[in-house]
C-alpha cells in the first residue's frame, strides 16, 4: 500500500507542478518577446543589437566569429562505393517498395548477398536534414547485436539514401498484437527480447547516446533467434558526461507516448528517460496489455500492475500458458520494470544495473 500512496503522491505533485510551469513558461515567453523586440529595433527602426554577416561559411556576431559546420551541407556525403550507390538508386523503384512514410519511401534489395532496407528521404525541411544527420552521426562505426546496423548512406542536396541490414521478423508492436508469424509467445522468448532491449539501451548509454524515442514500433524482433534490435535514431541525442540535456523545446510530441514524466513536464532529457520507456515496454510484454496514451494512463497502468502484485494477483494478468516457474521469473522482472518506470527519475536504476540484474536471472539457454 505504501508504494501506491507514494505513486499517487508523485502524480498529484506532477500535475500541480506541470500546471504552474506551463503558466510561468507562457508569461516568460511573452516577456522575452517584448524585451527582444525592444532591444533589436531602435526608435529609427534599424537593427542595433546584432551585426550579422555571412562570409565563407562563418557568421560574425558581436565582433566574434562562429563557424557554422553542417555535416549535410555538402553536395554529396557518403561512405559508399560508386557501385553501391548505383545499385541503391536502381532499386528505389515501385517494384521494390515495401513501405512509405511522411518523408521517406522504403525499399528492399540485395547487394552482393547482403539483404538491405533502403530509406529514400526527401529533404523537405531543415528538420528532415537534422534527422538524417543524427542517424548517420550516431550510428556510423557502431555495431551491437541489439542495434540495427547502418550499412551506409548517400546524401545529396535534396535527397538522402540510408541503407540498413534487413532483419527478417517484425516489430515489437506487431509482436504485442499477436501479428508475428513463427512466434510462440512463451516466457523464454519474451525474456530474451527483454534482455536484448536492455543490452541495446545499455550500449547506447555507454556511448553517451539517449535514444529518446524508444517504443514498440522502434524495436525489431528477429524471427530466427528472437533478438531485439533498436531502430530509428532520428530523435536521439548525444549527451555530456552527466548524461543530461535540458531543453524546453520538445523534440517529440507524438501519441503512443512512452515518454518520461520529467520530459513531459519540463523537457528534461537524461539516460533515465530511456530507462522509463524500457520499464513501460517490459510491463506491456509481460501482461500483453497496452497502456493508453497520456501521462494519466501511464500512471494508471503503473498503479494497476503494482496493485495486482501487492494483492498477490499477478498470475491473473500474465500471459496464459506460463508455468509456475515462468510466472515467478516474470514477477521478478516486473518488479524491475516497475522500478525503471518510477515517476521519480532519481529512483530509476541505470541500465548497466538493470542488465546485471536480468543476467543473474538467466536459467535457460
Amino acid at each position: 500500500m505504501l508504494m501506491i500512496v507514494l505513486v499517487n503522491l508523485y502524480y498529484i505533485i506532477f500535475i500541480i507542478v506541470r500546471s504552474a510551469l506551463k503558466f510561468l513558461l507562457v508569461i516568460s515567453f511573452i516577456t522575452l518577446q517584448a524585451i527582444t523586440k525592444k532591444s533589436v529595433t531602435n526608435q529609427e527602426g534599424t537593427t542595433s543589437t546584432y551585426n550579422t554577416s555571412q562570409t565563407n561559411g562563418t557568421a560574425e556576431r558581436g565582433g566574434t566569429q562562429e563557424l557554422h559546420v553542417d555535416l549535410l551541407s555538402e553536395q554529396i556525403y557518403t561512405n559508399l562505393t560508386a557501385d553501391q550507390i548505383s545499385y541503391i538508386k536502381s532499386i528505389c523503384h515501385e517494384s521494390h517498395q515495401i513501405g512509405e512514410g511522411i518523408f521517406a519511401r522504403v525499399y528492399r534489395g540485395n547487394f552482393q548477398g547482403e539483404d538491405l532496407i533502403i530509406k529514400k528521404i526527401e529533404h523537405r525541411s531543415h528538420d528532415t536534414k537534422q534527422w538524417v544527420k543524427n542517424e548517420v552521426e550516431l550510428l556510423q562505426g557502431k555495431e551491437h547485436i541489439n542495434v540495427n546496423k547502418l550499412y551506409g548512406w548517400y546524401v545529396e542536396t535534396n535527397l538522402s539514401y540510408l541503407a540498413y541490414i534487413h532483419i527478417d521478423g517484425c516489430t515489437l508492436d506487431d509482436y504485442l498484437r499477436g501479428n508475428c508469424r513463427g512466434f510462440t509467445y512463451n516466457w523464454k522468448q519474451s525474456f530474451k527480447m527483454i534482455m536484448g532491449i536492455a543490452k541495446g539501451i545499455e550500449f547506447l548509454h555507454q556511448n553517451k547516446i539517449i535514444h529518446v524515442h524508444i517504443n514498440p514500433q522502434n524495436i525489431l524482433v528477429d524471427a530466427k533467434d528472437h533478438e531485439a534490435k533498436l531502430i530509428d535514431f532520428g530523435f536521439s541525442r548525444h549527451v555530456d558526461w552527466k548524461g543530461e540535456q535540458r531543453s524546453i523545446e520538445k523534440i517529440i510530441d507524438t501519441k503512443g507516448s512512452y515518454r518520461s514524466p520529467e520530459y513531459c513536464l519540463i523537457g528534461k532529457l537524461s539516460y533515465k528517460h530511456d530507462v522509463y520507456s524500457f520499464g513501460i515496454i517490459v510491463l506491456e510484454m509481460i501482461i500483453r496489455r497496452r497502456h493508453d496514451d497520456g501521462a494519466r494512463k501511464l500512471f494508471e497502468f503503473h498503479t494497476y500492475v503494482t496493485q495486482m502484485i501487492e494483492n498477490n494477483c499477478f498470475e491473473e494478468i500474465v500471459q496464459d500458458g506460463w508455468d509456475s516457474f515462468a510466472v515467478k521469473e516474470a514477477l521478478a522482472v516486473a518488479n524491475i520494470a516497475l522500478t525503471c518506470a518510477h515517476p521519480d527519475e532519481t529512483k530509476r536504476p541505470d541500465m548497466d544495473l538493470v542488465v546485471r540484474e536480468l543476467s543473474s536471472m538467466i536459467t535457460f539457454g
